[in-house]
């Protein structure tokens, strides 16, 4: 059981370390989208790659003409609650196993 609890914890961690990075990137993500940054940055660029294939998805599924995307607010709720449900669960059956 020690050996589970450990697993369990420590991918528990990983993957509220991974979400808060999503999350993260698409903060910086829709700060850059208020100052129009150049394109060919790497750093943008990389960020923009990260971002926009959930962005994406999400726009997909939100009415057109609001006038403000709101798809970097959806995604950064919906990974909010991914940690809290998933990630903060495996931790605490990780504790319970011990």
């Amino acid at each position: 059981m020690f050996v589970l609890s450990n697993l369990l914890e420590g991918v528990g961690n990983l993957l509220v370390l991974v979400l808060n990075l999503y999350m993260l990137a698409i903060f910086i993500y829709a700060v850059m989208s208020w100052v129009s940054p150049n394109p060919y940055n790497p750093f943008v660029r990389f960020i923009t790659n990260v971002s926009e294939p959930v962005l994406g998805v999400i726009r997909g599924f939100l009415p057109r003409g609001l006038g403000i995307d709101l798809s970097p607010l959806i995604a950064i709720g919906i990974i909010y609650l991914t940690r809290k449900v998933v990630a903060e669960s495996l931790l605490q059956m990780g504790r319970q196993l011990q």
